[in-house]
């Protein structure tokens, strides 16, 4: 079988500003997704294609999507991935922000993935609602290994990110994580109000303070805001760090409490949770 001519196009299932994917099958049923290059795309797009194809084939991460071959002729024009069931973090915000629960069980589980990926000595730097994937049971993925590129996520960048004199390094994956559990619980990010320009929003990540959420428990406001500082060094040190900060304030098995959680959340939470994570909640 030649994975790049072998298969049949099921379905278009969209695309951004300068590549479009489609759902395609291979003879015998397997359905992977094909990701091209639109016409008239600048060569940087191209080239950065095939450089997070690579990276996806190379770094095999648990968490996140595998690339299904390596890049060779035409890498620069078509990718292709292993096809996931579900939507996107994006699109489930689409609805309206989560809940407490559905948000600490999809925070730690990213915050796994990027611990997998700072421990081969590479900043994810791609943290973002878009690039992060729901599986219809409960499984949390990531979309691209694309670890090492340059991109700026800009809604989600750390001000180091936006100070020419600063480095990239594992905190900045850090307050990016913090950031996403802020605009999971709200739906909104904190420095993107009245859509200003990005001019605006560079000046309010430097500057401004992350606004304070009332609605979540103490212990979790505490993590995200000590994740989203702005001095990297007063941030947990990487992605381990902040996930052993959740795990110590989940309650342990048996100590539930009152009986509005044994009642309301615990249920919840069994039924929304991965089940290494919903044993806690019971």
């Amino acid at each position: 079988m030649n994975p790049s001519t072998d298969f049949r196009v099921v379905r278009c299932l969209g695309g951004g500003e300068w590549t479009q994917s489609f759902l395609i099958e291979y003879p015998g049923g397997l359905q992977a997704v094909a990701r091209r290059l639109r016409p008239g795309a600048p060569a940087q797009a191209g080239r950065q294609l095939a450089a997070s194809t690579l990276a996806g084939y190379q770094l095999r991460v648990r968490g996140i999507r595998m690339a299904m071959d390596l890049p060779g002729e035409g890498a620069e024009t078509t990718a292709v991935y292993e096809y996931l069931a579900g939507q996107s973090l994006a699109d489930r915000l689409a609805s309206g922000p989560l809940n407490n629960a559905e948000t600490v069980a999809i925070l730690r589980e990213v915050a796994g993935i990027v611990q997998a990926v700072q421990e081969k000595g590479l900043i994810q730097r791609d943290l973002r609602p878009e690039n992060i994937w729901l599986g219809p049971e409960g499984q949390v993925r990531m979309l691209d290994a694309d670890a090492a590129r340059p991109h700026l996520a800009f809604a989600l960048a750390a001000p180091e990110q936006l100070s020419p004199r600063s480095e990239a390094g594992p905190a900045t994956d850090v307050y990016a994580l913090g950031m996403l559990a802020y605009v999971m619980l709200t739906g909104d990010h904190p420095f993107s109000e009245d859509f200003p320009d990005q001019r605006e929003i560079r000046w309010r990540v430097l500057n401004q303070p992350l606004p304070s959420l009332r609605h979540v428990p103490a212990w979790l406001n505490e993590v995200i805001c000590q994740a989203t500082c702005k001095e990297p060094s007063r941030r947990f040190s990487n992605a381990a760090s902040l996930a052993a900060a959740l795990d110590a304030h989940m309650p342990a098995p048996g100590k539930a409490g009152s009986l509005r959680w044994q009642s309301v959340v615990a249920p919840m939470a069994t039924s929304l949770l991965p089940g290494w994570l919903a044993q806690w909640f019971v």
